[in-house]
């Protein structure tokens, strides 16, 4: 089983360098043209069983939310037979220009029945600008329920993001994006995975104040479950990252890796500072 998880972790290099080649096929549904400045829902969902043993489904999309609006991203999966296979990917990018937003993140997958796998990936980004506030959540749960066998991993991933600019994410950090959450519904060894953030840090408030700093910005709490990534991640308005700094292609790489080298590129294109990073990981 360990040589099989090698191996697929292995040829996640080659499916994410012909996504940058060929558009990220994983995502066909991918949307990256402006929503509507509203309540914003994406979802992903994949249910496979006997009729239909082998489902996928994968959204991208960005938009704006206008103020008290809420954004909601999910993914779902779940199996129900033996050999079935079910895939949820939603990737989600939020703008918030002003006033007060709430912003949920899901991904839940369960098995029941047999030894199906299932996976579901729910990435969501949050920029706000000056002078707005974020309320997000972010979880994940997977539960088997009699099944022999079957496995079931669930992992939510938010990202929030301060700026003072007019910006929006680079045509590259999409399809980055896409290329991470498809590394992360890939099955690899326990030591590539993704640590979650510790339980009970799944809520996170970013209001950017008004202040008597001379630059007239709050310095955000910074909530990041890597002691290895500084205390704040700020870069200059102009900051771009090397190509080569930025490799999800890389195998093998541990997801860690992955979702930091892809953090550091959001806070460079957007010329902002990362506010929170929580991961959430549900494993029957």
């Amino acid at each position: 089983m360990t040589a099989l998880r090698t191996a697929l972790v292995r040829s996640v290099g080659a499916v994410a360098a012909a996504a940058l080649v060929a558009g990220a096929a994983w995502f066909p549904h991918a949307s990256w043209t402006w929503g509507a400045p509203s309540d914003v829902d994406l979802v992903s969902a994949a249910h496979a069983d006997p009729v239909r043993p082998a489902v996928t489904d994968s959204q991208a999309k960005q938009s704006t939310v206008a103020a008290g609006g809420h954004a909601r991203a999910t993914a779902t999966a779940s199996t129900g037979c033996t050999g079935c296979t079910g895939r949820a990917a939603t990737v989600e990018v939020v703008y918030v220009p002003r006033g007060s937003v709430t912003a949920d993140n899901v991904a839940t997958t369960w098995g029941t029945g047999g030894a199906g796998i299932g996976s579901a990936v729910s990435l969501q980004v949050v920029v706000q600008r000056q002078g707005s506030s974020v309320t997000a959540t972010n979880r994940a749960l997977a539960v088997a329920s009699a099944c022999t066998g079957c496995t079931a991993d669930a992992t939510a991933v938010q990202v929030v993001l301060q700026t003072r600019f007019d910006r929006s994410l680079s045509a590259r950090t999409q399809t980055l994006l896409q290329q991470l959450a498809d590394l992360l519904g890939t099955p690899v060894p326990p030591a590539l995975r993704l640590r979650p953030t510790p339980s009970g840090t799944h809520v996170h408030r970013a209001a950017w104040q008004s202040t008597d700093r001379a630059d007239g910005a709050a310095a955000p709490a910074l909530v990041l479950r890597d002691p290895a990534m500084p205390s704040a991640v700020t870069v200059p308005a102009v900051a771009t990252i090397p190509a080569a700094a930025v490799d999800v292609a890389a195998a093998p790489q541990g997801e860690q890796q992955a979702l930091n080298a892809v953090v550091a590129q959001l806070a460079a294109d957007v010329g902002g500072t990362v506010v929170s990073v929580d991961v959430s990981t549900g494993t029957p």
